[in-house]
């Protein structure tokens, strides 16, 4: 399997790349450190007894609950991300993160049933992981047309659908090298062979590829 980044250089490249990735980076590492800031906590009010008598499965909770609603909101900022785009998605959801981290800071460190609620906004941080750059999947089926391929192949290709999305997908029938003609390493080889070629020259899978790359990057802009 390979991807493609959907930023082509049909697609005019930011003004300031240096100052984008120092403020991309800024912004993950503090969503990231909202997102893990019960976790060092949760043994340290079971010690201290600041929230009364707690037991370590009142402490895998209170540290879970974000994890949990980090992982599944994922899902849906990622599907909000694909239609809106990453510059407007990343600073709503490090704005939102905001209002958990004070609501622990002033209201909720004496109490456990606060810290599970500020705790489960506070997992909304950790769906900055879904907050990035589209991607376009090109893989193998490793199957001829008609034909089912073996069971672990099977579920690999469905397992990058569900990661992916179906429609962000382009599956090369039987192969790579079937479907476009291209022998040896994938990138490298289809770079050589296809660098120079128009649209019109390129076999119709990566071609289809290349318009999905083209349509991402294009929701993507401002």
């Amino acid at each position: 399997m390979s991807t493609t980044e959907s930023t082509p250089s049909s697609v005019a490249a930011p003004a300031r790349p240096g100052l984008m990735l120092a403020m991309a980076t800024l912004g993950f590492a503090l969503n990231f450190w909202a997102w893990a800031l019960i976790s060092p906590l949760g043994p340290l009010f079971r010690e201290e007894g600041t929230l009364g008598e707690l037991s370590e499965g009142d402490v895998a909770l209170l540290v879970a609950v974000p994890v949990i609603v980090g992982s599944l909101g994922r899902i849906l900022v990622g599907a909000l991300t694909d239609r809106y785009g990453g510059r407007l998605m990343f600073p709503v959801i490090s704005g939102i993160t905001i209002v958990p981290i004070l609501f622990i800071a002033f209201f909720a460190l004496d109490s456990y049933a606060l810290l599970l609620v500020g705790g489960f906004f506070l997992g909304i941080a950790g769906t900055a992981f879904a907050v990035g750059v589209p991607f376009v999947a090109v893989h193998d089926r490793d199957a001829e047309p008609g034909e089912e391929p073996i069971p672990a192949e099977s579920r690999l290709n469905a397992l990058i659908e569900t990661v992916v999305g179906a429609e962000r997908v382009v599956v090369l029938e039987p192969d790579f090298e079937g479907a476009t003609g291209v022998p040896g390493h994938k990138p490298q080889g289809a770079l050589r062979r296809f660098a120079d070629v128009g649209p019109e020259g390129l076999p119709e899978p990566l071609a289809r590829a290349a318009r999905l790359v083209l349509e991402l990057a294009g929701r993507a802009r401002p």
